[in-house]
């Protein structure tokens, strides 16, 4: 398949916008029909990937243009390229730190690992996440480097240290017990001591690999990520500000305004740590390139199966606070064994209107079922009063991958969710996921076991085992903005 070019995109782009356009022209007066409905949702999200795909191509053909017009050292050539990004220039190998310019600017400093991160990115890292898209990937790195990175280019020096191809091999060594090269000894200090996670033991996960650098979520499970406001740091504690709705009124003539300002209030929120362990054997371990494929999902898996429970029900002490943890405001269902069309349309009214536009669903499989077999005794069939189950065009999401809708929210489940219908139990989250806040600190550690031993005998196994820890918080920043559902 032919890829896209940024005109064709841009094309598509005008297309799409002006089907949309005279959709809303031609129902200017009435609601849409059912069948235009789905389909101004399809071209909705068809514009939104079509705004991402022609980010990507202009991207791609940038860095064309740059490689096209890099300058070539004649007096070496064919051996010692120099590259240029921005305002920086280098040699060929842009991971080779020893040939920064150094300067009493640490921002000057800065901006040339920023330059050469994102050429690291463009170029060499080769992203390993289960389902992640290479260029998807890189572009939201990307973002992320220009978003949050410091003036003296922290992020950026951590990018460029720990995605070396040195380093990789250093890493591949250190797991496997092997002998270090004096140099790959050096590559492990290096990243050490620029490490973000301010470690005293342990190195970092090399880029591609780390799922605190890209996080990613296995959907089935833990879909929160999708809607939830997620923040990457690189310090151990996020400081935002919170602000409640401004007021408007009108004044008569040549009288005084009323104070219309938000009441400002500060979220701190603290990153903890998370930690689990990886037993593989000698062998595997000797066998560095099948075993760093297997590392990245088995890291991923393992982070994501922890936070779909906490992200959920978190206590807050050394741990995050769940969503259901902080919706501190209730709505009381009317049975103890299940729920009625009236309790659903009266959690749904429960919700303040300001807080309705952006807000979803959060259940349990269990509970979906409860609320389809309700929708399926309502005249008109299934889907006619709360549910919509869209399977062959899923609906309301960036990703494409939720496929339903309650009382027009999006709707998504969740296996940390109750499953269980007695009185008292917490069944439901309806509200504004932008509120809860998800902060990943970027950066995750590795040590080493080198041998584990048989609780038995006391002999070791021909095993290793990998000690894994990283760091992340999160919080509900208004529990206004949420209502959760309790049976009676």
């Amino acid at each position: 398949m032919a890829t896209p070019t940024v005109t064709g995109l841009e094309n598509e782009l005008k297309l799409l916008l002006e089907d949309v356009e005279r959709m809303q022209s031609d129902h200017a007066d009435s609601e849409f029909p059912p069948e235009v409905a789905a389909l101004w949702d399809h071209t909705n999200r068809k514009i939104e990937e079509t705004k991402k795909q022609l980010e990507l191509a202009r991207r791609r053909e940038r860095m064309e243009e740059l490689q096209r017009s890099t300058p070539v050292n004649h007096e070496n050539e064919g051996t010692l390229a120099h590259f240029q990004v921005g305002n920086s220039q280098w040699r060929e190998d842009p991971y080779n730190v020893s040939n920064i310019e150094r300067s009493f600017d640490p921002e000057k400093e800065g901006q040339q690992f920023r330059d050469r991160a994102k050429l690291v990115l463009e170029r060499d890292i080769n992203f390993q996440h289960p389902g992640a898209k290479p260029d998807e990937a890189k572009h939201e790195v990307t973002s992320m480097l220009e978003a949050i990175d410091s003036k003296d280019g922290n992020l950026s020096r951590h990018i460029v240290v720990n995605s070396s191809p040195l380093y990789k091999r250093a890493i591949g060594k250190y797991i496997g017990g092997d002998f270090l090269s004096e140099e790959e000894g050096n590559a492990l200090r290096l990243s050490r001591a620029l490490s973000l996670t301010s470690a005293a033991g342990g190195y970092a996960v090399p880029v591609e690999l780390d799922p605190t650098v890209l996080p990613t979520s296995n959907l089935a499970i833990n879909p929160i990520r999708e809607f939830a406001n997620v923040r990457q740091v690189t310090v151990d504690t996020f400081n935002g500000v919170t602000a409640g709705a401004v007021t408007a009124a009108y004044q008569a003539e040549a009288t005084p305004t009323t104070d219309s300002s938000p009441t400002l209030g500060q979220i701190v929120i603290s990153t903890e740590r998370a930690s689990s362990f990886i037993p593989f054997s000698i062998e595997i371990g000797q066998d560095w390139g099948s075993l760093q494929s297997e590392m990245a999902r088995l890291l991923s898996d393992a982070k994501d199966v922890l936070e779909a429970t906490k992200f959920t029900l978190g206590s807050g002490t050394n741990e995050p606070f769940g969503v259901v943890t902080g919706a501190t405001t209730v709505f009381t269902g009317s049975s103890a064994t299940g729920v009625t069309l009236t309790d659903l349309m009266n959690w749904d009214e429960a919700l303040p209107p300001r807080f309705q536009p952006g807000a979803a669903v959060m259940i349990s499989k269990a509970m979906a079922n409860r609320i389809r077999r309700l929708d399926a005794g309502v005249t008109g069939g299934a889907g006619s009063a709360v549910w919509i189950q869209t399977l062959a065009q899923p609906v309301a999401t960036n990703t494409g991958r939720f496929s339903a809708q309650f009382l027009g929210y999006p709707a998504f489940q969740n296996t940390a969710m109750s499953s269980t219908f007695t009185t008292g139990q917490l069944v439901g989250v309806l509200g504004d996921f932008s509120y809860y806040y998800i902060i990943d600190r970027i950066g995750m550690t590795i040590e080493t076991i080198p041998h584990l031993f048989d609780v038995t005998n006391n002999q070791p196994t021909g095993q290793r085992g990998l000690y894994c820890y990283w760091r992340n918080g999160a919080k509900v920043a208004d529990a206004a903005a949420f209502r959760t559902l309790k049976l009676g």
